[in-house]
C-alpha cells in the first residue's frame, strides 16, 4: 500500500539508506493516527523518524 499510518506524534521525517531526507512532514493527530502518502517514494529501504514532545521514535520502513 501506498500509506503508511502512524500513531500519537507530529514531526516525520523519512530518509534514505545514505541519510537524505526523502519526505518530511509535520501533521495533526487525528483519532490517534497519522496517514501518509508515499506513492511519490519509489521502492526501497527507508528509515522514518517520527518526533514528539518525548523524543523521537526510529523504524525501518520498506516500501515494496
Amino acid at each position: 500500500s501506498d500509506f503508511l499510518v502512524c500513531c500519537k506524534n507530529r514531526l516525520i521525517n523519512i530518509y534514505n539508506t545514505i541519510g537524505q531526507s526523502v519526505f518530511a512532514t509535520n501533521k495533526e493527530i487525528r483519532n490517534n493516527e497519522i496517514v501518509l502518502d508515499i506513492s511519490v517514494l519509489p521502492s526501497g529501504n527507508y528509515f522514518l523518524n517520527i518526533k514528539n514532545e518525548i523524543g523521537v521514535i526510529s523504524k525501518k520502513l520498506i516500501k515494496n
